[in-house]
């Protein structure tokens, strides 16, 4: 079975790094404040902020959930369709969640059109948090950073949440982040993920980007220790050295060029993929979700059928594949499962 299900295992940590990581942690002991401090610090230079604006989480799912726990019992808005824990999370938290859908006519693309109704619907309502994930899962769409901060700006006092979890498949992807409004706009946090682009999904190390006054309120709200020294010096190895990473993420981006042109070469496949994030998502035209075909023919796919503002339209969600030859099976099923 192939799977592309998952929105992970594209990029893999290198050899050299797990050498170092298995020789470097002491299991009998357990993470050191410094450790922690420093792996902040890494992060911050990273994005040219303090290490006083990071917080550090068990996965971003764990300071999604912080978040949610705030705002308990407030109203937020999210636009769909997007990764489910941006709706998911506030829900399970008692907020109450509204949505904003995004027009299937126009490829689910945040166009002027919807940038307008959206500002109209923050004015007209009281929303203590605006979630978007930027770039978006499925979609891969990217709204900029000045009209995310016009967003910061008619939330507010509310806050504009960015889930950013894909933002390093983006080529210049500091100029494409919100972590520029940070200093400007206090209601602007920032979600980021080791899984997507650095290989450590297993390991769960994820951080959030705000102002300090935001980041002592998250901080407040975490566990001591959240996060586990193999994680961390896992972090701190990856963000010592990209050239892996970008390398990876370079041969990904050529693959999933190839891959997209010999899809549309079948001709029977509606694809939505707006970036050079790792996913993309397609349905066969005038039919409903082919995923138990896909299934049957030995590919599992994510499928779409009940994710906000993408029920029952019959799209599935992959992966780009990690090697050339499974690239190959995916376009083989297709055009099999395209003449059925």
């Amino acid at each position: 079975m192939l799977d592309l299900s998952s929105a992970d295992s594209t990029i893999q940590l290198s050899v050299n790094s797990k050498r170092k990581l298995f020789t470097s942690v002491d299991l009998s002991k357990a993470p050191t404040l410094s450790a922690y401090q420093s792996l902040k610090g890494q992060i911050a230079s990273s994005h040219g902020v303090l290490a006083a604006n990071v917080v550090l989480g068990n996965g971003s799912d764990d300071l999604i959930e912080r978040l949610a726990r705030r705002d308990h019992g407030n109203s937020v808005l999210t636009i769909v369709p997007c990764f489910e824990r941006l709706y998911e999370g506030p829900s399970k938290n008692a907020n109450l969640v509204d949505t904003f859908q995004l027009d299937e006519g126009q490829e689910f693309k945040y166009t002027n059109t919807a940038h307008q109704d959206l500002l109209a619907k923050l004015r007209a309502n009281e929303y203590s948090a605006l979630w978007i994930c930027n770039p978006n899962n499925p979609t891969g769409e990217v709204i900029s950073v000045s009209i995310l901060e016009e967003l910061a700006i008619a939330v507010s006092p509310g806050k504009l949440i960015v889930d950013e979890s894909f933002i390093e498949y983006l080529d210049n992807s500091v100029d494409k982040s919100a972590v520029l409004l940070i200093n400007k706009h206090d209601n602007v946090i920032t979600l980021h993920s080791f899984s997507k682009t650095h290989g450590l999904a297993a390991l769960r190390v994820g951080y959030s980007i705000s102002s300090i006054k935001l980041t002592e309120a998250m901080e407040k709200m975490g566990i001591m220790f959240g996060i586990n020294s193999m994680a961390v010096e896992a972090a701190r190895l990856e963000l010592s050295d990209m050239t892996n990473t970008k390398n990876q993420v370079k041969i990904m981006q050529n693959r999933k060029n190839e891959l997209l042109r010999s899809i549309e070469d079948i001709g029977e496949y509606k694809v939505v993929s707006h970036s050079n994030i790792n996913l993309f998502m397609l349905k066969k035209k005038n039919e409903n979700s082919i995923y138990d075909l896909l299934l049957a023919n030995g590919i599992k796919s994510k499928s779409l059928a009940k994710m906000e503002g993408l029920k029952d339209k019959g799209y599935c969600r992959f992966r780009v594949p990690n090697n050339p030859l499974d690239a190959e099976q995916l376009i083989k099923v297709l055009q099999e499962i395209a003449i059925t």
